[in-house]
């Protein structure tokens, strides 16, 4: 294999370049002892790197490949080819290297070009390696840097063989389980190693473009055949020899539906000859095709023998919609698992879109405070990024940026039961240059539209936890104890609630709940409103990397938000307790109960004439905004029908007419003396006279 490389590239194993403008310890500063130990050619530790080299250059493996800096011998760069037999196959894998002034008293620096991946026990996520050679892991005495004996040459020959190994899941301490955890382990470093591929192919290191456009020119056959095998079953992640297939997690197949086009676009870029995969592909496509024909066939004759049973003991049309009932639920569950495709944590390449992409941008001659991985707010961004990927919830999804580590976004789902239900409210944040001393930044992608007293048309989000309000001080910030996490979920529950009107201070501490309650309804109404507007907006311009996220969710959820818009506008419902499983939420204060169908309740609630006004004329943007996605309607694509109830409200008018009329007949003296008789009496015995 490597030797095939070096004749389509002339790559050298070994050799020496000038430019180390991208290598990860150049920034690091040295001072005047260091310099003049690099720069003296006599010196112990000059010699010692020269002999390195020559080691370097004669005993090289074939899956090893080194360059060196001219003008800067403390560095070198090497890229470690993922052996066959592990999970790592075929990879590419890089390490900056950095020779400390002392060397070789003390052992080299080593940071591994993770782009914000752990895939090895080993590999942290900011670039850390842990090995015993390096002594940034305890061991035996024999295991740890001998400046006698030990080399960078056994460095990276024990990072190939020991680290980058056929089970990477016990290399961690302690890990002695069954078999399921280390396959499991497999499935996902497999993965992450798939995302590595892309990522090089994007934007190689420098020196090892050719190698790396070679590389994957000759080995993107293998790649893609390895991936439809460990996605179908037939073969074991890494080749592992097994008398029994081993169980392949739904997470693992879904990413490799994701994962495997992509691949497949960027091998073609560079330039891969893959004509015989797209033959089998076709075969296998014209042969599922088949099958599935012959399926519908049979599924086709089943179903009519049913339907035929149905007509007989009931009416045509209940059969009907019953049939497309049917064809929803099959239809939706085929929907969930595209969306479940989507992983709630990820790490992407373009932040473009990013409200706060100009922020933190280092001045000319500037150093990056994000760019050193053994940094303070470094080490706590890529803490941030485990605890999010291990624990968020459901309806929160997140995309963080490999050149930007600094940023994130997120988009939360509105919860069932709050006027934000199936919506998508999208968050960008950004990490200060001190963090975690001070909160990040949060902006709310609002449209304009202020649909939360705690979220502003200008992007503006209030909160204790984000020092943005005040508030306790077991409420505020705490940089010991505070996450991102923390943040979206208190976004979600105490920001999106059920009453958003009462986030407003004041709001509902006088007397008189039945006036709050009113005004908290009539808000909950804008909100719905503005919800749709939101919904509208974000389906015409999506946020980068969410936007099949985006088309997936409103193609799934469609139908639920029209049946709420109906059932909301003809009163069945209160607005925000929709629920499509045949009943509604029930609120606190009881509004009646009814069917998801949009059948009429016994209660009746009353909502504003502006509400059903601003809702008719957005249900039809609605509607063509869904079937856009290819949202199922049926006959939810049917112009909405207000019920006037002209008689009632007509009489309500007129005794709010008199009320008026009443009230202005007379001045204010007149009121209080007239309460006043009520109370002594005077007035009901003078009615009575008259």
């Amino acid at each position: 294999m490597a030797s095939g490389l070096q004749k389509e590239g002339e790559f050298r194993q070994f050799d020496v370049v000038t430019d180390p403008s991208d290598h990860n310890y150049l920034k690091k500063k040295t001072d005047g002892t260091e310099q003049s130990y690099l720069t003296n050619s006599g010196s112990d530790v000059c010699k010692n790197i020269m002999k390195e080299w020559k080691l370097l250059d004669k005993n090289l493996p074939d899956t090893i490949f080194v360059r060196a800096y001219e003008d800067r011998i403390d560095l070198l760069r090497a890229v470690i080819i993922g052996a066959q037999g592990t999970p790592y196959h075929d990879g590419l894998f890089f390490f900056d290297i950095k020779f400390p002034f002392d060397y070789p008293n003390s052992p080299p620096m080593v940071h591994y070009r993770a782009l914000g991946m752990a895939l090895n026990p080993n590999l942290y996520s900011y670039g850390l390696v842990c090995l015993s050679l390096l002594n940034t892991w305890f061991g035996d005495e024999n295991e740890s840097w001998c400046p006698n004996k030990s080399t960078i040459l056994q460095i990276l020959v024990s990072l190939q063989g020991l680290v980058l190994n056929e089970k990477p899941f016990y290399n961690e301490p302690g890990k002695y389980k069954p078999a399921p955890s280390w396959q499991d382990y497999n499935q996902q470093v497999f993965t992450l190693s798939c995302k590595t591929m892309l990522f090089l192919l994007r934007n190689p290191p420098k020196h090892f473009e050719i190698f790396v456009a070679a590389h994957f020119r000759e080995r993107a056959y293998a790649i893609l055949t390895a991936c439809k095998a460990y996605r179908n079953g037939s073969a074991n992640i890494g080749g592992i020899s097994s008398m029994k297939k081993f169980k392949l997690s739904v997470l693992f197949k879904d990413s490799m539906k994701i994962i495997y086009p992509e691949l497949f676009a960027a091998f073609i870029r560079n330039g891969a000859s893959l004509q015989d995969l797209i033959e089998e592909d076709k075969m296998i496509n014209h042969r599922r095709t088949k099958e599935k024909k012959s399926k519908s066939i049979a599924k086709f004759f089943v179903k009519f023998s049913c339907l035929y049973v149905c007509v007989l003991k009931n009416f045509v049309r209940d059969n009907h919609s019953s049939h497309q009932n049917d064809s929803l639920s099959m239809n939706t569950k085929g929907e969930i698992q595209e969306i479940s495709a989507f992983t709630r944590f990820d790490v992407v390449s373009d932040s473009s879109d990013h409200y706060y992409v100009n922020s933190n941008v280092p001045k000319r001659n500037a150093v990056d405070p994000f760019a050193n991985a053994s940094g303070g707010s470094h080490k706590k961004i890529m803490q941030e990024w485990k605890i999010l990927e291990k624990h968020l919830p459901e309806s929160i999804f997140v995309r963080v940026y490999e050149n930007r580590i600094d940023l994130l976004r997120a988009v939360i789902v509105g919860a069932a039961g709050t006027p934000y239900h199936d919506g998508l409210f999208f968050f960008d944040i950004v990490f200060p240059p001190d963090y975690p001393a001070r909160p990040p930044s949060v902006y709310y992608r609002s449209f304009g539209l202020r649909l939360n007293p705690n979220l502003y048309a200008n992007g503006r989000v209030c909160l204790s936890l984000l020092n943005t309000w005040t508030g306790k001080k077991c409420e505020k910030w705490n940089p010991q104890e505070s996450t991102v996490l923390q943040v979206l979920i208190s976004i979600q529950a105490l920001v999106l609630n059920e009453k958003p009107y009462f986030n407003e201070p004041g709001h509902g501490m006088w007397p008189g709940r039945n006036i709050w309650e009113k005004k908290s309804s009539a808000y909950n109404e804008d909100v719905f409103v503005l919800s749709c507007k939101t919904m509208i907006f974000v389906l015409r311009k999506p946020p980068k990397n969410f936007e099949g996220f985006v088309s997936g969710h409103f193609r799934e959820r469609g139908h639920v938000i029209l049946s709420a818009c109906k059932n909301y506008i003809q009163g069945h419902v209160r607005v925000g307790y929709f629920r499509n499983d045949e009943s509604f939420c029930s609120p606190s204060s009881g509004s009646g109960s009814g069917s998801g169908s949009g059948s009429s309740s016994s209660a009746f609630v009353e909502v504003s004439e502006k509400f059903k006004g601003l809702m008719v004329q957005l249900y039809p943007e609605l509607v063509t905004a869904f079937s856009r996605t290819g949202a199922n309607l049926g006959n939810l694509v049917e112009q909405i029908k207000v019920e006037k109830r002209t008689t009632s409200l007509k009489g309500e008018v007129s005794v709010m007419n008199k009320k008026k009329k009443e009230k202005n007949k007379n001045g204010i003296a007149s009121r209080v003396f007239g309460k006043i008789k009520g109370v002594l009496g005077l007035k009901k015995s003078v009615v009575k006279a008259r």
